[in-house]
């Protein structure tokens, strides 16, 4: 087949990226979006492998090999032409599918002896996978990818038909909206390894860390930072990758589900490692105080839960048959429609954002049934202000019919007495102060015992001296 020669005038643009020619397949270079190629075009050299079926290229002399690794997808149009103007041609081939090795186009090539193990679909390499081609005696030449996808691979193969001296100048010359481009990154960036160590929950902020080593096979001025983040906590580190790196993310809250740890280059942010691990659970337990039983004589009462500041969302749960007149109290006006034993439920959300629950058991009794009260006729008054108690005296206030001695006793949560004071009562009234200092922050139970009954209410101390 006989060329014709088209004459066309030709705008020259500045080299950036100059390398020498890659005469074989299983070598392809790869090419990068944004970079002109300018390299000198091979003279004399031999004709491309045996093997291929090279479509429109009736002749392949003075081969040079490209492949292309589709980043972001659309249409990719490269621009080819000689320098000064000589006959040159090409074939485009793919696309081919991901590969575990992207660096490589081997598995994509023919064995010198023609044998292949293509990837390509429909099977048939080349001759299935042909994208464009063009043997005409013209010094430009234009590749044209239609639809290019993600993680696609496709080949090139430039020769020099003319045999004479010259260079070849390539790039992408569409950019813009429908416009594909090629990552070349992910070869010049590469992790040789990434290890990570999960460390346990830290039992005083409820926080934990990941840390770990990193090795780069390769690394590039293109390659940028390399940037290691846990998700969803946000918490990151970003190195210089210019050598292995150790790393250590700390703080990061233990709420027991599933993260996500990823490694990647701002040069490259689609060349990305990514690991799944469960964070440890909450090492700070959570309490709720839903406060001490209650017996009452009725069909309403108080109730006596206990609210700390740093709590939140906290409230009454729905209860069959209870009315609650403002859910969020911890001290609400709990009204029964009808006598009997009800277990109530206090739900808070402590600091840590993590969610528990407490129960309390209230009776209601018939006042017709409640014959100790009524022969006694015993009214009290029982109250301990300030409560939540911060860095001062509190005072507890007790009243009642009984003239006699009594004892006031401090419970802490495992039981165990912390304060004891006998009074003598002379007066239906009296007020007692105790100093809170000697106290360990916490939940206490204040216990009056006046040899008929005891009676108790809960105490939260919050000192910060």
């Amino acid at each position: 087949m006989e060329k014709v020669l088209a004459i066309i005038t030709l705008t020259i643009g500045i080299c950036n990226y100059c390398i020498s020619q890659i005469s074989t397949c299983n070598n392809a270079q790869i090419f990068c979006t944004g970079i002109t190629y300018n390299f000198p075009a091979p003279v004399n050299n031999s004709n491309a492998e045996i093997g291929p079926d090279y479509g429109c290229l009736i002749t392949q002399p003075n081969p040079t090999w490209y492949f292309l690794l589709i980043d972001y997808p659309g249409n990719i149009s490269l621009d080819i032409h000689s320098v000064p103007q000589r006959d040159i041609d090409f074939i485009c081939y793919g696309p081919f599918k991901n590969r575990t090795e992207p660096c490589t186009t081997e598995l994509f090539c023919f064995s010198d002896s023609g044998s292949h193990h293509a990837e390509g679909p429909g099977g048939g390499y080349p001759v299935a996978n042909t994208i464009d081609c063009s043997y005409s005696p013209s010094w430009q030449e234009w590749c044209y990818i239609p639809n290019a996808q993600t993680g696609e691979y496709y080949l090139l193969l430039i020769t020099n038909s003319s045999n004479q001296p010259c260079n070849i100048l390539l790039n992408q010359n569409n950019t813009g909206v429908g416009a594909g481009t090629t990552n070349c990154c992910i070869c010049a960036c590469a992790v040789a390894g990434f290890n990570y160590t999960l460390n346990s929950c830290d039992t005083i902020s409820n926080e934990y860390s990941v840390s770990g080593n990193v090795t780069f096979l390769t690394w590039d001025l293109i390659c940028g930072q390399y940037i290691i983040t846990d998700q969803p906590s946000g918490i990151s580190q970003t190195f210089e990758p210019d050598s292995d790196i150790v790393f250590s993310l700390n703080n990061i809250p233990s709420d027991g589900q599933q993260h996500t740890l990823t490694g990647t280059f701002t040069g490259s942010p689609s060349n990305i490692i990514t690991y799944n691990y469960n964070a440890p659970n909450n090492c700070i337990p959570c309490i709720s105080n839903a406060g001490t039983a209650i017996t009452v004589c009725g069909l309403e009462t108080n109730l006596n839960a206990i609210e700390l500041n740093s709590d939140t969302n906290t409230h009454w749960l729905p209860q069959t048959g209870i009315c609650f007149n403002s859910k969020n109290n911890p001290t609400s006006l709990a009204t029964a429609n009808s006598y009997g034993i009800y277990n109530l439920v206090w739900q808070i959300t402590d600091s840590t954002n993590f969610t528990c629950t407490d129960s309390v058991s209230v009776e209601f009794i018939d006042p017709a049934l409640c014959t100790s009260v009524l022969e006694n006729k015993v009214v009290e008054n029982f109250t301990i202000f300030p409560n939540p108690v911060v860095n001062s005296i509190f005072t507890i206030n007790y009243s009642s019919k009984i003239f006699d001695k009594f004892s006031i006793k401090i419970i802490n949560t495992q039981g165990v007495e912390v304060f004891r004071k006998f009074i003598s009562k002379k007066t239906e009234s009296i007020e007692i102060q105790i100093d809170s200092s000697g106290l360990i922050n916490g939940y206490y139970l204040v216990e009056i015992n006046d040899g008929q009954k005891i009676i108790r209410k809960p105490l939260v101390v919050q000192n910060i001296f």
